[in-house]
């Protein structure tokens, strides 16, 4: 007697994928480009979330008096998460996917120096890590997750020296100090090397985005600058054309199904996502939508 062995495509996914953990989704995106399209589907993750009891949401972070408060917004609509179980003077400086924060405890009827604090609020850990050289104005921080068992994650700090710009042989530059937290020594070290920018550039202050481990954000000439959390690098290249013209504006570097995605305006009458691409080593950006505001806006007025 001979047994059918085929499953269907769609019973794999969404009655066994469907009730596994991260780790495996996150693996089973690379089976073939069908199952990554259909993982990163909005059905497939409602089904996900529910049968996982997984935790999706975000913190908005408002601040007032000087003070900072933060409320937790449910994706699912069935989880609640707070900040209570940490210090009172709490602010977030920088988050992970995976539902790590980094915080910063500022308590002035006791010192100056603020206390950072790793947390996960799904579980209501919390600990300390050293504290930066906090005399030095921070120009940015952000943090990426690089294994989940064990958890390793670092974080990363980009301060304005003393003297902000140096003027060599080459020319004249601005320059950032890079201080990294490794989880896997606990320990922090300031990067011997400074990054290095063209005098009149230096990094913006948007929220990095995180995807395989490096960090991107825009810089202020309309570049972009991606540090490899791992190896410990920097670079900075430029946007594609016609993304470098006038015509585009509004830009938002975005993660898009596990690449580098960015949303911009054009002219005000549309808005496109660009995703980054890579063949063979080549990194290549690609339009993958346009959204007419016009059209939009006539299809609701009806």
């Amino acid at each position: 007697m001979e047994s059918s062995t085929n499953i269907p495509s769609n019973v794999i996914l969404y009655e066994i994928i469907a009730r596994t953990s991260q780790a495996t989704v996150g693996r089973c995106r690379s089976v073939c480009k069908r199952w990554k399209e259909d993982i990163y589907g909005s059905s497939f993750t409602q089904l996900f979330l529910q049968r996982t009891k997984t935790v999706s949401g975000f913190f908005i972070q408002t601040m007032k008096s000087n003070n900072s408060s933060s409320t937790f917004i449910s994706m699912n609509k069935s989880s609640t998460l707070s900040l209570r179980f940490l210090p009172r003077h709490i602010k977030i400086e920088a988050s992970t996917k995976q539902g790590l924060l980094l915080c910063n405890d500022v308590n002035p009827s006791k010192s100056t120096t603020p206390r950072y604090i790793i947390c996960k609020p799904t579980t209501q850990q919390w600990q300390t890590i050293p504290n930066p050289k906090m005399r030095y104005f921070t120009r940015k921080t952000a943090m990426v997750v690089l294994g989940s068992s064990p958890l390793r994650f670092k974080i990363v700090r980009f301060s304005e020296p003393k003297h902000p710009s140096i003027t060599n042989k080459s020319g004249t530059f601005n320059v950032l100090r890079c201080e990294v937290f490794d989880s896997k020594t606990w320990s922090l070290k300031c990067l011997p090397d400074n990054v290095m920018f063209p005098h009149g550039e230096t990094l913006g202050f948007r929220p990095m985005v995180s995807t395989y481990g490096v960090l991107h954000t825009h810089t202020t000439e309309k570049r972009i600058f991606a540090f490899d959390s791992e190896k410990e690098r920097w670079e900075i290249f430029a946007l594609p054309y016609p993304l470098r013209e006038d015509d585009y504006g509004d830009m938002q570097l975005v993660e898009c199904e596990g690449r580098l995605g960015l949303i911009c305006m054009v002219r005000e009458k549309c808005m496109e996502l660009w995703v980054v691409e890579d063949y063979y080593g080549q990194r290549t950006w690609t339009r993958r939508n346009q959204i007419s505001l016009n059209e939009r806006l006539i299809r609701e007025e009806n």
